[in-house]
């Protein structure tokens, strides 16, 4: 009976309140499956409350949209006047709205939370964040030697990464302010504690202290790792420096204060008061005039959840407790510690399988049925969801004040709030939002191409001067820098200038001296300020001009080009280096082979060392029948290899080495080929033009071309090489001396080639045996050789003289048979031919007996010589015996 009589008496209140709810709504149920999807809930209209600002929010503008809402109109957006009904919340993750029905068999709600414990922000609420005046944030002052605090936030949120590029960023603003007169820099940090680490290092004498500390930034201990504005700014605003300037660097939301209230929290979630503290140290420092500037690291417009400032921070499930925070796993619970905190009754929404709410149940946090399980001090008229997770998914309104943006909550400190992406994006923000500082720095970084505007790595950039020329009004040079500068070993040189004022501006002209140890003229220059704009450059021969400002520092690139090369091509005078003399003409053997000799020249136009850097390209244009078997490049004395693309060589720069001044150096080409038995046969018809139809329709000769790019004369980038036969025939006539008309047969005669001008070795017998008394035999052109006749026609007698010739050819490729020793060999003749396949030589034998021609020695002096030797011959004889 007395557990029948606890039930009822446990049901009976239960039962009551829902009655109650019933009155002022009509409560949907949720069907949950077993995936967890949600089924659409059916509702009707509920009454509306008559508080004129409930426990809810509304969607707020975030600062990357068009507008933002001022903080006079912040309040009313979060708490509306026309706000929804209980149970009718806003997930701001779905955008869908939701009611009581989002929590499963959700059955009443006894009680209110007290009003202690539940408090209606609004104007008349004192220190609420959001309600506080915001004091105007002032411009910052336009004189030389400003003041300046940077602080950074150091908190565990930033990570490594943070770190590394808050610290490049306080270089960096090292760097724009270093050197300028009377103006300090501050740099301060915090977490959950704020510290100052200078209040104002002098800029133009302790830039190595001031990179000393920004270099020694830490991220706070894990345990006081949480964000603390208002110490923060307390720390600014108790400096003995009076700041023009404050720059505070965060990337999250205020989370602690102070006091560490409420319960000692050192920065887990944000309060209404770690806001409100904040508010009042930015107040305070901009009433003394200075500007605040934030700068919020990948803030964006997430929500906010801002707790009550009598919510404690709690990480156990202590019985009765009243708190808000995160559990290891990263989810919300929630507790109460208030003996005198009303209770309401949720549906069983959280699994029952769950360790937690099994312990939460123990501790009296969750109150169990056979049907429900009820959260301790839950308020289901209104709520906000902050994660996915089913255990806690909830933030119920006894807890949460508001829920704002991250900019909105930045704004309430200063109405210059400039939101960054990330880290990496930081150093530039900061930068262009420094004031001009009275100095302006000029740098030029020079730089030595090629004519085709390569880098030229062996040209020296050291000792490379420039002047400066008038300075403009109000600028003057800093302590240790005059007008000349001369770059050093990376081809940098520095002009740093003060001014008088921070809008001092005006043109100055600068000029470069001819450098005499390098052949290069100034050919571009490219400024650009401080943020990598480009800025106008005026170049006049060595001098240039730009328009300085004060605050700003000019990057010149300073270019000089090296005078290029020049490349051409010319055929070699020689095209038989086996014959004595230039044979101007290459030779087809009998076997179709030739070879063509030319010239590639490759000059430096500069008075200096120089480099190639691109490649020199050889291309072979060879008439039909004609064909490129092997190409051999020497250059001094050197076989190179150079790549065949396309049908042409390429000969990389990289193998003429360096140049000296004027230096020109030539690769010798040689071209062995072949030509077919039709190209040879033109060679001997007349239908080989050659080298004259160059360029024409029919291209002739053995064309060689080069080219390379930026060649400053193309004019001369072509050799041509005309060919003819290696061999001949030669037709040898024999006449009667007297009658040349009288063709002679029977003759015998021995071909020998000539050594020094005398017999060499024999080549050949023939006989003469036809009737028209003629003979072919085949020479080689250019080679010489002695034609001696050793048995005559009958009653006729033998050559008075051994004939001595040689077949040349001529410019135009033609053919000359040439008697080289005409006095001794006074019968021989060379006749003109009508067959380019032939050379003719006449020879003419005497009758026995019979004189020769007037004019012609005759036999007589060789029979002389011939009995002087038998003489000479007998008399050694004689002595011997």
């Amino acid at each position: 009976m007395l557990l029948v009589f606890a039930v009822v008496l446990v049901a009976l209140p239960l039962q009551a309140n829902a009655q109650e709810w019933s009155t002022t709504s009509t409560t949907a149920v949720d069907t949950v499956d077993s995936n967890e999807e949600d089924v659409e809930p059916t509702s009707e209209p509920v009454e509306r409350p008559s508080a004129q600002h409930p426990d809810e929010y509304t969607d707020v503008p975030g600062l990357g949209e068009e507008t933002i809402e001022p903080l006079d109109e912040l309040e009313e957006s979060l708490w509306p006047s026309e706000a929804p009904a209980p149970g009718e919340g806003h997930d701001p993750e779905s955008g869908e709205v939701f009611g009581l029905d989002t929590f499963q068999g959700a059955i009443s709600q006894l009680a209110q939370a007290t009003g202690d414990y539940n408090p209606v922000p609004g104007p008349g609420v004192e220190n609420f964040w959001a309600a506080k005046d915001r004091v105007p944030n002032p411009e910052i002052a336009q004189r030389c030697g400003l003041n300046i605090a940077l602080v950074f936030d150091v908190s565990g949120s930033i990570g490594t990464t943070g770190l590394a590029n808050s610290k490049e960023t306080g270089r960096a603003v090292v760097e724009a302010l270093g050197g300028t007169p009377g103006t300090k820099l501050g740099i301060f940090s915090f977490g959950t504690n704020a510290s100052t680490l200078s209040p104002g290092y002098d800029m133009q004498s302790q830039t190595v202290q001031a990179l000393d500390a920004i270099n020694g930034l830490s991220i706070a201990a894990p345990a006081v790792a949480g964000t603390n504005w208002e110490g923060a700014l307390e720390q600014v605003n108790n400096s003995p420096v009076n700041y023009d300037g404050v720059y505070i660097i965060t990337d999250g939301v205020p989370t602690t204060n102070n006091d560490r209230e409420p319960g000692g929290d050192g920065g887990f979630v944000p309060h209404n008061q770690d806001i409100a503290k904040a508010v009042d140290q930015a107040n305070a420092l901009k009433g003394k005039g200075s500007r605040l500037e934030l700068l919020a690291v990948g803030m964006g417009s997430s929500r906010q959840v801002v707790l009550r400032d009598n919510v404690s921070y709690s990480r156990t499930f202590s019985v009765g407790g009243l708190g808000n925070y995160y559990s290891p796993g990263g989810r919300w619970h929630l507790n109460t510690r208030n003996p005198g905190f009303s209770w309401s009754f949720i549906g069983n929404y959280w699994q029952d399988n769950s360790w937690e709410i099994d312990q939460a149940i123990q501790r009296g946090s969750l109150v169990k049925s056979s049907t429900v399980t009820a959260l301790a001090g839950a308020d289901v008229s209104a709520h906000i969801r902050t994660g996915s997770s089913h255990v806690g998914r909830y933030v119920l309104p006894q807890y949460n004040l508001n829920q704002p943006t991250a900019q909105q909550i930045a704004l309430s400190l200063t109405s210059d709030v400039t939101e960054v992406s990330d880290y990496t994006a930081l150093k530039s923000a900061l930068i262009k939002m420094l004031p001009t500082p009275c100095i302006a720095n000029v740098v030029v970084e020079k730089s030595v191409v090629d004519q085709f505007g390569d880098e030229d790595d062996n040209a020296s950039l050291e000792g490379w001067e420039f002047k400066f020329g008038q300075l403009p009004s109000g600028f003057s040079y800093q302590s240790g820098y005059q007008s000349m500068v001369t770059t050093d070993n990376t081809g940098r040189a520095e002009w740093r200038f003060d001014t008088s004022a921070p809008n001092d501006n005006g043109d100055v002209d600068i000029t470069e001296l001819i450098n005499v140890n390098i052949d290069a003229r100034l050919q571009e220059v490219v400024c650009v300020d401080k943020d990598d704009a480009e800025i106008p450059v005026e170049v006049n021969g060595q001098r240039f001009s730009i328009k300085m400002a004060a605050g700003q520092t000019y990057t010149c690139e300073v270019v000089n080009q090296i005078p290029g090369f020049e490349v051409s091509k010319r055929a070699a005078a020689d095209q038989n280096p086996a014959v004595d003399g230039d044979q101007p003409v290459a030779g087809v053997r009998a076997d179709g082979t030739f070879t063509a000799y030319y010239h590639i020249d490759v000059e430096n136009l500069a008075d200096s060392q120089n480099t190639l850097t691109k490649p020199v390209i050889d291309t072979l244009v060879y008439p039909q029948g004609f064909t490129a078997n092997k190409v051999i490049f020497i250059l001094d004395g050197i076989r190179l290899t150079p790549a065949l693309v396309d049908g042409s060589y390429q000969i990389p720069g990289s193998a003429f080495g360096r140049f000296n001044a004027n230096e020109t150096k030539s690769i010798n080409v040689e071209v062995r080929g072949t030509a077919n038995d039709a190209a040879r046969e033109s060679l001997g018809d007349g239908s080989y033009v050659g080298c004259e139809a160059t360029g024409s329709t029919g291209t002739g000769g053995l064309l060689n071309a080069v080219s390379m790019e930026g060649d400053l004369d193309d004019t001369n980038n072509e050799a041509c090489v005309d060919v003819t036969v290696l061999d001949v025939l030669l037709k040898l006539l024999k006449v009667d001396y007297n009658n040349v008309a009288q063709a002679l047969a029977g003759a015998e005669f021995a071909l020998y080639a000539a050594e020094d001008g005398q017999l060499g070795e024999k080549v050949t017998d023939f006989t003469i045996d036809g009737n028209d008394g003629s003979h072919e035999t085949r020479i080689s052109v250019g080679g010489e050789y002695f034609i001696v006749e050793t048995k005559a026609p009958e009653s006729y007698s033998l050559l008075p003289a051994p004939v001595h010739i040689r077949v040349d050819t001529a410019v135009d490729g033609s053919l000359d048979l040439v008697v080289l020793n005409p006095d001794e060999a006074f019968s021989a003749e060379p006749k003109e031919s009508d067959d380019s396949k032939y050379v003719i030589l006449q020879v003419a034998d005497l009758q026995s007996g019979a004189l020769p021609k007037s004019g012609g020695m005759g036999v007589v002096p060789f029979a002389v010589v011939a009995l002087l030797i038998l003489g000479l011959g007998a008399f050694m004889l004689r002595r011997r015996m």
